[in-house]
């Protein structure tokens, strides 16, 4: 039984985030093939959801006046192509947009009056359902879609709710975050290399490291910090390495790449 409870879902762009979404929807039953609609000349996966019955549209145009709650999946260079040349009456719909950087008041500039906007900063996790998701309050969107578009990403993860002020400083957070931590991951593994570890049992030692570090995080009710205490015995190795990553800028490097992260979202933003 389908519980989109007769509404239509669209996807405009369906890229490696959308894909993923449209996995954890299906999966998880928050609509059903026959609900959803589809729009990206270029996609090279819309095709799998072709087979499982979704309905691909000819033009923005046509996924919006056969839609009521739609994920604008594009990037933030692409809105205007994306929304740009509407003719069909938006109003009384609502916009879900991953776009980063790119706020409400301007994507409604493309839409008419009535239609609703909610800003949501997803990350790639989503793509292993253990995804951790931004979404802006807002308080005007009506309950049946709010509802909805929370469930989409509560089923693939976890979801945080910050002021749309704050949306760019969360992207700093868990929207780049994945790529800082695959970074240091590769770091580690090139690091145990050269001191003799064979490439896949680094891999898997950092990667499982990695795991097991945010599961005490989640569930140990202890802070960072206080975890990190615990690792490191004075005069030992641990203290050792973070004393090390310290004096070479390591705690540094972090905060200034997450405040660069900023300030890109918001030269992207419109």
């Amino acid at each position: 039984m389908s519980s989109g409870e007769n509404m239509k879902f669209g996807v405009i762009g369906v890229g490696n985030m959308a894909n993923a979404i449209l996995e954890s929807i299906l999966d998880n039953g928050v609509f059903s093939p026959s609900e959803i609609v589809l729009y990206d000349p270029y996609s090279k996966v819309i095709d799998k959801f072709v087979s499982k019955g979704c309905f691909v549209a000819d033009s923005p145009d046509e996924l919006l006046d056969r839609s009521d709650l739609v994920l604008l999946a594009v990037k933030p260079g692409n809105i205007e192509q994306a929304l740009g040349n509407l003719t069909v009456n938006t109003s009384g719909k609502c916009i879900v947009s991953i776009a980063a950087g790119i706020s409400s008041g301007y994507l409604k500039k493309f839409l008419c009056e009535g239609t609703y906007v909610i800003r949501v900063m997803p990350n790639t996790p989503i793509m292993v359902k253990c995804g951790a998701t931004a979404i802006a309050f807002n308080d005007g969107v009506p309950e049946k879609y709010w509802n909805k578009a929370v469930s989409i990403f509560s089923n693939a993860g976890s979801v945080c709710f910050v002021d749309e002020s704050l949306i760019n400083a969360a992207t700093a957070v868990n929207g780049s975050g994945p790529a800082y931590f695959f970074t240091m991951a590769d770091e580690m593994v090139k690091a145990a290399e050269e001191h003799g570890l064979d490439r896949e049992t680094a891999l898997i030692l950092t990667a499982k490291t990695m795991e097991g570090a945010a599961r005490m995080l989640l569930e140990s009710g202890r802070s960072p910090s206080e975890l990190a205490d615990a690792v490191s015995s004075p005069g030992g190795t641990t203290l050792a390495a973070l004393n090390e990553m310290k004096n070479s800028g390591f705690y540094e490097a972090i905060r200034k790449g997450m405040a660069a992260c900023v300030k890109r979202a918001f030269e992207l933003g419109k």
